[in-house]
């Protein structure tokens, strides 16, 4: 084969392509830009292209001025017509051993290789690296014990690190970041609910009574005035760790409304949309109506443009309900066990590890809409690490603070179980 560089712009593409390609330009680029040219670009003799048109578009898009080309000089004009049709048609014979994909993914993804150079978008690799893939449930807690970790204890997990921290003190975000900065931020910070009065010691498990566990979130039962304080002192830290027009994600409780916009505001984060998570059922209280959402603030970090990279069709509820239309015979079939339980066990939507744990499935798509792969997401409460096993899942690095050792202890080990390995402490 003759391969010779041609100037971009003598290159013909022919007039009655048949196959419209326009959507896979940005991932033929993408591939180009990482890989080099693999493939030259097939012409005939008049230079008119037989295979190779979205070739041709992802050059003129990354502004090459030539491109390696062969030409078909031997073929008949009949067979270059059944060439271009049949490059097109034989890939649709093809299909992938969704097995052996998986191992590949996840051996690129624990090298921290960026996924989205193989071609795929953020919601197949999520559906690829699903659960049934990984040794837990990504919303399955380790059961308790006492604590291990310590004030100042670094962790490293893989591509992530979590810090035993405070999330007031600049000197902790220092030793997280070392010189790096956050993409984005998605937390779930305390809500000032003073949430363990709610809880009834005859509620929590046996394991929790045996070892004198109390079910408690710190910094949960402060005045208005201290609580909007303590929220101002995290957010300037975030502010400062957070890249000019990074996004932020902040759940919060409707009662402290006040504090929380009052902190991100003076901090220089400004809301922007208020998110609203729908759940699945309601909590049941002595309010008048019991709740059965949480809203998320929505905003970003002034001094660039927002970063958004999500479509324009994305609703402000997140709802927590299932659409059985879009599930898997796998996910179905859980979700009829789920139901199951939920019948005959009463069972009831709560863990006894942290009582605010959020859902991978809440998290995921905010941090895909608002963060590539690699990039840096930073919650400095990271809780049970929710936010962590949801940037597991789709090849961003999480760098989390959480002030409570036993809950550090908690992460740690939800993330050794969910992959199977074994974090670092350094």
């Amino acid at each position: 084969m003759d391969i010779k560089n041609w100037k971009t712009d003598e290159i013909i593409p022919y007039a009655r392509n048949p196959r419209k390609n326009k959507k896979a330009v940005d991932y033929v680029a993408a591939s180009i830009k990482e890989f080099g040219w693999q493939q030259p670009i097939v012409v005939d003799k008049d230079g008119v292209i037989v295979v190779g048109h979205t070739r041709l578009m992802a050059a003129q898009k990354l502004g090459l001025a030539e491109c390696p080309v062969t030409v078909a000089d031997k073929l008949t004009p009949q067979q270059i017509k059944a060439y271009r049709i049949a490059d097109n048609k034989t890939s649709e014979y093809s299909k992938f051993d969704y097995d052996l994909l998986v191992l590949e993914l996840e051996e690129l993804q624990s090298d921290n290789y960026n996924l989205s150079n193989t071609g795929f978008q953020d919601s197949e690799l999520m559906r690829l690296l699903e659960p049934s893939q990984r040794n837990t449930d990504p919303d399955a807690l380790p059961s308790s014990a006492p604590a291990i970790a310590k004030s100042g204890d670094l962790y490293v997990l893989g591509n992530h690190k979590v810090l035993c921290g405070d999330a007031t003190k600049e000197e902790d975000y220092k030793t997280l970041f070392n010189d790096e900065l956050a993409d984005m931020v998605w937390t779930d910070p305390p809500y000032n609910v003073n949430y363990v009065s709610r809880l009834r010691h005859d509620t929590l498990s046996r394991e929790y009574k045996s070892i004198g566990i109390q079910n408690t979130i710190l910094n949960d039962n402060m005045t208005a005035q201290a609580f909007y304080e303590f929220l101002h002192d995290a957010f300037i830290n975030v502010s400062l760790y957070l890249q000019s027009g990074g996004p932020f994600y902040v759940c919060h409780a409707s009662s402290s409304t006040i504090q929380f916009i009052s902190a991100l505001e003076d901090a220089g984060l400004e809301i922007k949309q208020h998110l609203m998570w729908v759940k699945d059922h309601a909590v049941l209280s002595r309010q008048d109506y019991n709740w059965q959402h949480e809203p998320i603030f929505y905003g970003w970090k002034q001094g660039s443009a927002l970063k958004w990279y999500g479509g324009y069709s994305t609703s402000t509820v997140f709802d927590d309900r299932a659409d059985l239309t879009k599930l898997t015979k796998e996910q179905l079939i859980q979700y009829i066990k789920d139901i199951q339980v939920d019948i005959f066990d009463n069972k009831i939507k709560r863990n006894d590890l942290h009582p605010t744990m959020k859902p991978i499935g809440l998290i995921t798509p905010m941090v895909i809409n608002s963060s590539q792969q690699g990039d840096v997401v930073l919650d400095p409460f990271l809780g049970s690490g929710s936010t962590l096993i949801a940037c597991e899942g789709i090849n961003r690095r999480c760098y989390g603070m959480e002030l409570d050792p036993k809950y550090v202890d908690v992460i740690v080990k939800r993330w050794e179980d969910y992959t199977g390995r074994k974090a670092e402490r350094v």
